[in-house]
């Protein structure tokens, strides 16, 4: 919501209060975006966290005025508080199937709210939101995250903070709401922070595009996965898989491809004989290093990547924004230690970017035994690692996009 600049004379005490308040709880806070439109943001992160914020303006300072937002903290992930003090956690939830508000899916199962459940000191209650949270983390206006909406508060809870509240909110709300799915056959989940995409991408130098009629085709197969990757918002490991399988489709071609140029290398050698059994013996060597059936997984990806990628404009994209490049330059434990370093020449840069691909679509899909009998850690849907794919999914997708433009035809 804007301020408009009538109303910045009533604004301006509020940004007083709430910047006297943050210094006496030792909060830090900043201004956000230009000061005509009054708004602050604080960080109400907890310690080890990733550090969400809170934005606050307009009338949402007067709500976040209203409550003791000093002892609150957000949780990462979710539109959810905690309260060190009260030993409480609190989130919203939403309905995972449907568009109808929570409170309508118990109506429908012929459970009342709210619901108040006590065991060995903790309590768990599904009902309406406190005013702290529709303060912190919702609005006035919204639906699902309004006065109107239905959310999950759990008191004592002992640790906190370090992120140990999240998992004190996991720990009993995820098994409370999987025994509801089970029972009424209606999921309900803890509404989650969805990290904010643009509606259309903005460029310094933006002039419009021209639209001309396709020269190419493309197949079906890619194309389907290449849209359920882009359709896949908030999905992170589901978007990567996507792109991945696009690559996976083109293996026996691009690796078959080898093997025929290898076999063709010796059979065009002027010293080939068929009746000499060494010479044989090369052709078998030859077909069946080209061979997918006796080929690993890394190794395929890697020849598909040599095949349709080009090295160049990797370099480029990676060198383009020193973030991105600084981000696959080092290693991160929590996500992979598969670097990619555009210093390096094209015949080392493409295998490093196998090794990182592959070595994330194993914490993807499954655990691996690494050669000294280390388990390979798992990406896991809603973790703070799995939030931490988009650079890696944005260049996935860019290889994805130049495999299936490699394999296109003139369209008929």
């Amino acid at each position: 919501m804007q301020v408009t600049g009538e109303h910045s004379e009533e604004i301006d005490p509020q940004i007083k209060a709430l910047k006297e308040r943050c210094d006496a709880a030792g909060l830090k806070h900043d201004q956000f975006g230009p000061p005509s439109l009054n708004a602050r943001v604080i960080d109400l992160s907890e310690e080890g966290s990733d550090r969400p914020k809170l934005f606050a303006w307009g009338e949402e300072l007067t709500d976040v005025l209203a409550v003791e937002f000093e002892k609150y903290r957000l949780i990462n992930g979710y539109y959810g508080i905690s309260c060190k003090k009260d030993q409480t956690v609190e989130a919203f939830l939403e309905a995972a199937l449907v568009t109808a508000p929570v409170k309508n899916v118990f109506e429908g199962a012929n459970l009342e709210l709210p619901v108040k459940l006590e065991s060995d000191g903790v309590t768990i209650e599904i009902g309406p939101p406190s005013k702290e949270l529709i303060a912190l983390v919702g609005s006035s206006q919204l639906e699902v995250r309004g006065a109107e909406g239905t959310a999950v508060k759990i008191t004592g809870v002992e640790r906190m903070g370090s992120g140990a509240s999240k998992a004190g909110l996991e720990r009993y709300a995820n098994a409370l709401l999987f025994q509801f799915d089970t029972k009424v056959q209606q999921p309900l989940v803890l509404s989650r922070r969805q990290p904010v995409r643009l509606s259309f991408p903005i460029t310094e130098a933006s002039d419009g595009i021209d639209l001309v009629f396709p020269p190419s085709e493309f197949d079906h197969e890619p194309m389907a996965l290449y849209w359920y990757g882009r359709g896949a918002h908030g999905l992170p490991l589901l978007e990567f898989f996507a792109y991945y399988q696009i690559l996976e489709f083109y293996y026996d071609h691009y690796v078959d491809a080898e093997g025929r140029r290898r076999i063709s290398q010796v059979l065009r050698d002027p010293g080939f004989s068929p009746h000499d059994d060494r010479q044989v013996a090369r052709v078998l060597r030859a077909a069946g290093r080209g061979s997918g059936s006796r080929r690993n997984e890394r190794d395929q990806l890697l020849t598909t990547i040599r095949g349709c990628v080009d090295a160049a404009e990797i370099r480029r994209y990676l060198s383009e924004d020193e973030d991105r490049k600084k981000f696959f330059a080092e290693k991160d434990q929590k996500l992979t230690e598969k670097t990619v370093n555009v210093g390096v020449s094209d015949t080392e840069l493409l295998p490093q970017l196998a090794d990182r691909i592959y070595d994330l679509r194993c914490k993807i899909v499954h655990t691996k035994e690494g050669g000294q009998g280390e388990g390979v850690k798992l990406l896991l849907p809603h973790s703070q690692e799995a939030d931490r794919l988009k650079r890696d999914i944005d260049l996935l997708r860019l290889i994805a996009r130049q495999a299936i433009s490699a394999a296109s035809k003139p369209i008929s």
